[in-house]
């Protein structure tokens, strides 16, 4: 769209797109600012000797071997010159209508991206030294993580000290379009990097050409004058080289008392952070320092060709009265922003203690496992899906912040659905037709349950039982962690030693008149013995009761409830991963074979072998067991068996006939498998 009509046109199309994307790299005015100042880290001498030394065949193969091979590939199967790139549209926002709502992302070819990514890897190897800690972008042993939780701990400082301050988000226009390439050359050699570097990297800058693809389609050449291109490995650290510039142009004047960071103690403060082009300042509040930032700001983009775009630039106060925010936000013409907000993909700012705040993350994981994808995807790729989505997304708010109990039973009830099939939010059989029906409208496990149906807890029970009589008694690990004492019968109960105190002091327990005493109540007797038949005799008796009271003087009670905690896990929280191990060491043979995921076959195909073995699917006789009317339970192939995962798969003579079939094909001995 073109000034309000629409173009279809593919050659107009194409004409708008190359005539606006040549001219934002055309010529410069060659009149520009110029800024002196002293650069207190520059390259060694034996580095810049490093970075100009002739190229290895080393390096020439890993250079080849670091791009994956799902990366973009360029226009490599064209013979257009060394450093002709095409240009992909990358539209900012949804639905896209004119050419400024789309970001150009250069496809540059292959013999131009090997030498861009040789000397890459040699200037990523001495940015860390020369490059201040506020920069944390693409530099060895920095993190994206640093920024926000560094931000995020600064606000909560200045909150707690009621410290009036400003926190200004800026936003370059066309950050990588803009920059100046003999400010770049400027910088480069104020750096200290040498002639021939500071030739080589002017070489790969103005001999750069770019094509435009339109549908495919692509248009004629047009020549860079300035920008960086995105998509080229070695625009990245260039980039980070400007702004470190703009660091050390605020630390001139912080040094020169003009602009007043966050002063976190005597010998720490703290101004302003950079990832990549994204740059956020943090000072006091007060006039002094909003004219010094806009001011610094103005004098970086006359000397860099780098535009803040204020339009899009946002203020916040903290401590600060509204209206004065307001008043400032105005005559800057930029936004204003509060608490909570993003900051480099994570919420900075508000407290991370309410679970409303985590909704937002929720929410995003809800949509990438929306209910379209459930319908087309296999049970393989729901597991693949699962797996790619829930360890990328909330794992970035998880490294900064501790995630409420409730978060992660909500993002555990969304894997669990996706996984199974079901619509998010839904309540199918299993829930409404089979829980409710046994325990209720509300789902509780209880010991009764009704007409006579399997109750759960009884199951488990059993469960347990089985597995005792098989050596395995779980039980055992299951310990009581004393709180104040008023849930754990003194007597009865595993709370001291790893043994019940009856078991222990035989002798003394018969003596006690309240068998189910607690611990609370039994420490809070004047002596042990208040509530014996007798006291103790001589011998046996006494020895007993002097190495209980022994036993228990050292016993401290605290204002909270007691609880019952795992041994095998040092938070004490149930696992059932520890569990299944428990029994695995137990149960299995001790054979190479394995006994789970089969790596060579679909991941479909192992889900389901699981649920066979598990006996999980919804057969009919699995769906009556469960208290689900069925006609029949026969097997609707045979009719001569119920219609069980053993009978389907291995009994049936429709499985029969079919194996058969199978072992003709590949020419191997039939033989029956009942199970």
């Amino acid at each position: 769209m073109v000034d309000g009509i629409w173009i279809e046109s593919l050659n107009r199309v194409k004409g708008e797109f190359f005539h606006h994307f040549s001219s934002r790299f055309d010529k410069l005015d060659a009149r520009r600012a110029h800024i002196e100042m002293r650069y207190p880290k520059t390259l060694t001498c034996d580095q810049q000797v490093e970075l100009e030394s002739d190229v290895s065949n080393e390096e020439m193969k890993k250079a080849v071997w670091d791009y994956e091979i799902d990366k973009s590939p360029g226009p490599n199967v064209f013979t257009f010159g060394c450093n002709l790139s095409f240009i992909a549209l990358i539209p900012k926002i949804p639905d896209a209508n004119t050419v400024k709502e789309f970001r150009p992302i250069s496809l540059i070819g292959s013999l131009y991206k090997i030498v861009s990514k040789i000397l890459a890897n040699r200037l990523a190897g001495v940015l860390g030294d020369i490059v201040n800690e506020v920069q944390s972008a693409f530099i060895a042993e920095r993190q994206i993580l640093d920024g926000p939780f560094i931000l995020n701990e600064v606000l909560q400082w200045c909150k707690i000290k009621k410290k009036q301050s400003l926190i200004f988000k800026v936003d370059f226009e066309k950050a990588y379009d803009s920059i100046r390439w003999d400010f770049l050359d400027d910088i480069l050699k104020k750096f200290g990097f040498g002639k021939k570097w500071c030739k080589w990297i002017q070489s790969c800058l103005r001999s750069s050409r770019g094509s435009i693809i339109i549908n495919g389609s692509p248009t004629k050449e047009f020549q860079f004058f300035k920008g960086l291109k995105q998509g080229d490995p070695l625009s990245t650290f260039l980039f980070i080289l400007i702004m470190e510039s703009l660091h050390l142009s605020f630390q001139r004047v912080v040094d020169a008392s003009i602009f007043e960071g966050i002063k976190l103690s005597l010998s720490l403060s703290i101004s302003h952070m950079f990832y990549a082009d994204d740059a956020a300042f943090v000072v006091q509040w007060c006039d002094g320092n909003i004219t010094t930032l806009v001011y610094v700001l103005e004098c970086f983009y006359r000397a860099s060709g780098l535009r803040i775009n204020m339009s899009k630039s946002k203020i916040m106060g903290v401590f600060v009265d509204s209206n004065m925010v307001k008043c400032v936000a105005s005559k800057l013409e930029c936004l204003i922003f509060k608490t909570l907000f993003s900051y480099l993909g994570s919420k900075v700012g508000g407290s991370m203690s309410r679970v409303h705040t985590w909704n937002e993350m929720v929410d995003r994981v809800k949509n990438r496992l929306s209910k379209w994808k459930m319908k087309t995807l296999s049970i393989g790729g729901r597991l693949t899906l699962l797996k790619s989505v829930l360890g990328s997304m909330p794992i970035f708010h998880m490294s900064i912040f501790r995630t409420l109990l409730t978060v992660l039973r909500t993002l555990e009830s969304i894997r669990s659905q996706l996984f199974k099939g079901k619509k998010l939010n839904s309540k199918k059989a299993s829930w409404v037709r089979v829980i409710k029906a046994i325990h209720g409208d509300d789902g509780k496990v209880r010991g009764y349950v009704k007409d006579g149906a399997k109750s759960c807890l009884l199951s488990i029970v059993n469960e347990i039982n089985s597995l005792k009589n098989k050596g395995i008694n779980l039980l055992d690990f299951m310990h009581v962690k004393l709180g104040n004492g008023d849930k754990t019968a003194f007597w009865e109960d595993i709370w001291i030693e790893g043994k019940a105190l009856k078991n222990r002091y035989p002798r003394i327990y018969i003596l006690e008149t309240c068998n189910m005493i607690t611990v609370g109540m039994e420490l809070a007797q004047t002596s042990l013995d208040s509530l014996f038949r007798r006291v103790p005799k001589g011998g046996v008796e006494q020895g007993q009761f002097n190495e209980l009271s022994a036993l228990v003087h050292d016993v401290t009670l605290t204002p909270m409830s007691d609880r019952w905690i795992w041994t095998l896990k040092s938070s004490g929280d149930f696992s059932v991963a520890l569990v299944r191990k428990v029994i695995d060491d137990k149960s299995l043979s001790k054979v190479d074979s394995k006994n789970r995921w089969i790596k060579y076959v679909p991941i479909k195909v192992n889900v389901h072998a699981w649920k066979v073995k598990t006996d999980s699917l919804p057969t009919r006789f699995n769906a009556s067991r469960r208290g689900i009317h069925i006609d029949s339970i026969m097997c609707a192939i045979c009719d001569k068996e119920a219609e069980t995962s053993s009978h389907l798969f291995f009994s049936c003579c429709m499985a029969r006939q079919t194996v058969h079939i199978i072992t003709c094909w590949w020419d191997v001995p039939y033989g029956e498998v009942d199970s």
